[in-house]
């Protein structure tokens, strides 16, 4: 009877030196060598500009780089693939991050921003804001006009963007393309607003400057939609976060300079966009290579990690479900009494005939309610209704305590939902109600303008069903009175009606 076949396994990662066999001659051997083996995420040139350190959410150029779906990657959603895949892997896979660069410069300058460009990756990706802040602002840049003219263009593209990812007035267009301005709404509405975001609660410096603080507050918005493209809450995003496992405690991330470009190998001096990225690596924990860049060295370019005799690297596809966002019509507008406004949810990978539902919310005094329901159908990847039944009686809060000229009403606001298909979408930014009565006040009926005789300048009382409070009208019985809650209000002077609305 033969024997059976000798199975003889060699590991191509400890045949650093020839391996000799001994076999046994008149039998069947079967030797398998095994490659070590790393899966890594790229974090395309695209998302980087020239000698940039910051992190782009999405490309510049109109033609993105796509997935196997076809769809347009974005610099987050590489960042939420990161989190995705070390979720799959229960931490299994060990992370490196590294940086490389184009070969334009000296080698120690490209190591020195590699470095930076991978430490702003890993802040996203770990969630560790001061390590975003310690990289982003091109701190490799001395020089404040050569930093304001390397980083300007970026700091507005990412100001247009999260004008519309938050509906805040930031973007470019809205402040006739002056950084400065559009800088200053950004800090302005992150003050008022940026909670909704999962912010930190630090207050903006509302200074204009586009520095350390308001790179703080980028961090703040990237990060909640990284949470909401994985469908967690922050907390739950942070706890992901604090669960990842590194290939090296203490190099967690790092530089590796123009040593391994992709693009025109061999050639200095070269300015290639290709060999602009950052590499997030998974590596199995027995198959972890003794780098020289965890003792604090660089083995430059003979590092093992990008020989294709001792490794074999192999790049992660990348999928994930589209961020849908759910808002109102003109949010920076008012809600006023009669005025109809759309509600609009824009849902990518949504099918046509899809049911949506609308779920209105009125918040006063921190207290939100659900108000109304309101279905549609779906269609061009999204749906839009309309919502006009701003009174909502029953859930009107009366105050005994009558307030002063220069008080207002309570704020009363409007927050929209979306469900369809089995997901939902909140809406971040709601709609304020606030009408305006602007009218003149005169005593008795009369047909003609000039027959009119005015009230006496003097206060009055302006009655809502939220409460009442004084107001002044004018030598021309003029009575003007703002931000006013829904549901009308009466005048009365002395006790006696006036005017009603």
């Amino acid at each position: 009877m033969p024997k059976a076949p000798n199975r003889v396994t060699i590991s191509r990662k400890d045949a650093m030196a020839p391996t000799v066999l001994q076999l046994e001659t008149g039998r069947q051997h079967v030797v398998t060598l095994l490659d070590s083996r790393v899966q890594f995420i790229e974090f395309d040139d695209v998302f980087f500009s020239f000698n940039s350190t910051a992190l782009l959410p999405e490309t510049k150029d109109h033609t993105p780089p796509l997935n196997e779906e076809g769809e347009p990657i974005t610099g987050l959603n590489l960042c939420m693939a990161v989190l995705q895949y070390s979720a799959q892997y229960e931490g299994q896979k060990s992370l490196l991050i590294l940086g490389h660069t184009d070969t334009v410069g000296s080698d120690a300058e490209n190591v020195t921003l590699s470095q930076l460009r991978a430490q702003v990756v890993y802040g996203l990706v770990a969630g560790d804001r001061q390590a975003f802040e310690d990289a982003v602002d091109a701190p490799h840049i001395a020089d404040k006009e050569t930093k304001a003219n390397r980083l300007i263009p970026d700091k507005n593209f990412i100001l247009d963007w999260i004008a519309d990812y938050t509906d805040w007035p930031c973007s470019l267009a809205e402040n006739h393309n002056d950084h400065w301005a559009a800088t200053k709404q950004l800090q302005v509405h992150y003050n008022e607003h940026g909670h909704e975001f999962g912010g930190s609660g630090e207050q903006l410096d509302v200074d204009r400057d586009f520095g350390r603080q308001t790179w703080g507050a980028v961090f703040d918005l990237y990060q909640d939609h990284i949470a909401r493209t994985l469908e967690l809450s922050h907390q739950e995003l942070a706890a992901r976060q604090a669960g990842l496992t590194w290939a090296a405690a203490q190099t967690k991330h790092t530089g590796c300079g123009e040593f391994h470009p992709l693009d025109q190998i061999g050639r200095d001096g070269i300015r290639s966009a290709t060999n602009r990225r950052v590499e997030v690596t998974f590596f199995d924990p027995s198959e972890i290579p003794p780098l020289e860049c965890f003792a604090g060295g660089c083995a430059e370019r003979a590092c093992e990690l990008f020989d294709p005799t001792i490794i074999a690297r192999k790049p992660l596809p990348i999928s994930w479900k589209a961020v849908w966002k759910v808002g109102w019509d003109r949010p920076g507008d008012p809600a006023r009494m009669g005025e109809p406004r759309d509600m609009i949810l824009r849902a990518p990978k949504l099918a046509d005939g899809s049911l949506v539902r609308f779920d209105v919310e009125l918040e006063v005094q921190g207290k939100r309610v659900l108000v109304g329901s309101i279905e549609a159908v779906a269609e061009n990847e999204g749906a839009r209704a309309s919502f006009v039944a701003w009174y909502q009686p029953d859930h009107v809060t009366w105050s005994e305590v009558t307030l002063g000229i220069n008080e207002d009403f309570p704020a009363v606001s409007f927050h929209v939902n979306a469900s369809a298909a089995e997901r939902e979408v909140a809406g971040r930014r709601p709609l304020i109600y606030a009408d305006t009565l602007q009218t003149q006040v005169q005593h008795g009926l009369v047909q003609a303008e000039f027959d009119a005789e005015w009230v006496d300048p003097g206060e009055c009382l302006i009655w809502s069903p939220w409460g009442a409070k004084r107001a002044e009208i004018d030598e021309d019985g003029l009575l003007t009175v703002e931000r006013l809650p829904p549901g009308g209000v009466m005048v009365t002077i002395d006790d006696d009606p006036y005017y009603a609305v």
